[in-house]
Formats: C-alpha cells, sequence, structure tokens
C-alpha cells in the first residue's frame, strides 16, 4: 500500500471493496492500519474544536439582522480602490457591497449609513468580526446611539458569519 494516499480507514476499505477485494475483519484492519501509518497521521484533517458556544442564528424579519466584513486587497495600478465592504441580510440573503479606498472606521459607518441603514432602516442586529475598523469606537458608538447589538464573531471561527463569508466567495 505504498505510494498510495490514505483516505481514512473507513474511506480506504471501501474503495478497495470497490476493487473487489474482501475479508471479514477488512474495516478493523484499516482501521488500525490508518492508526498505525505514519503519513495518515501526518496528513488527516484536524476536526476543528469550537472553543465557544455556539447558538444558531434565526432571523425571521427581513433587514433586520445584517452580516458586514472587508473583501479585498485588489491590484491597486487597476483601481483606486483596494478592498471592499460586503453585507448580506440573514433572512432574505439580498447582499451589499460597496469599493473602499481605505479600509477606516469612517468608511465602514459610511457603508452602513448609506447602503443599509437609508434604504433597509435601522437593523436590530450587526454581525461584524473583531477587525478594529469594526470594532472602533465610531462604529461601536453609532449601534449604541441607534440601538443596533453590534455581535462580534470569534475570532479563530469567521464561519459564525457564514452568510458574508460564503457571499464573498461567491461575488469576489
Amino acid at each position: 500500500m505504498r505510494g498510495t494516499y490514505h483516505i481514512g480507514g473507513k474511506s480506504f476499505a471501501l474503495k478497495i471493496t470497490r476493487e473487489g477485494y474482501a475479508w471479514p475483519t477488512m474495516m478493523n484492519d484499516f482501521l488500525e492500519y490508518v492508526k498505525r501509518c505514519d503519513s495518515c497521521q501526518k496528513m488527516k484533517a484536524v476536526p476543528r474544536q469550537l472553543v465557544v458556544k455556539m447558538t444558531p442564528v434565526v432571523c425571521l424579519i427581513p433587514f433586520a439582522m445584517w452580516g458586514i466584513d472587508l473583501v479585498g486587497q485588489f491590484m491597486k495600478p487597476v483601481t483606486k480602490y483596494k478592498d471592499a465592504a460586503v453585507a448580506v441580510d440573514y433572512f432574505s440573503k439580498w447582499v451589499e457591497a460597496m469599493p473602499l479606498r481605505n479600509t477606516t472606521a469612517e468608511e465602514i459607518m459610511e457603508f452602513i449609513w448609506k447602503n443599509i441603514i437609508t434604504r433597509y432602516g435601522i437593523p436590530k442586529i450587526l454581525v461584524s468580526d473583531n477587525g478594529p475598523q469594526f470594532d472602533a469606537s465610531l462604529v461601536r458608538g453609532m449601534c449604541k446611539h441607534l440601538e443596533i447589538e453590534h455581535r462580534f464573531a470569534p475570532v479563530c471561527y469567521p464561519q459564525a458569519n457564514g452568510q458574508v463569508e460564503v457571499m464573498k466567495r461567491t461575488i469576489f
């Protein structure tokens, strides 16, 4: 079995079965083999354990909950914009995006104001990562003044703001 890549004991056994080989202890044999194989241990996917308790995100009202993030490092010679702000409504999956020259708290606040609040009203919840532009006193102050609950996705788990993460891959 040297030279083959190992895909885990169960998958390995199924692959060999499809090729026409079988014996009574085959599944156990492959599970044991994979446990002892150096390359399997080095290359196997490590399950990611959540550090914080996650709760499901449920939004029953359109435009009440938005996820927001930055995407970018576009080629500067081609355009004067280096990044873009992207926001996704958790209910309808509606996307708002705007190119940004800089990723400052002022630009983020302007994006939230022009692209979310003036078009769809004041949201109840805004979800973002812990970037300095989102955690700045300017943005926190705006959220507090407008009574928007600002939730931050855990640093090590960007999937907590999954709506935006998926949309970023789709449009950029």
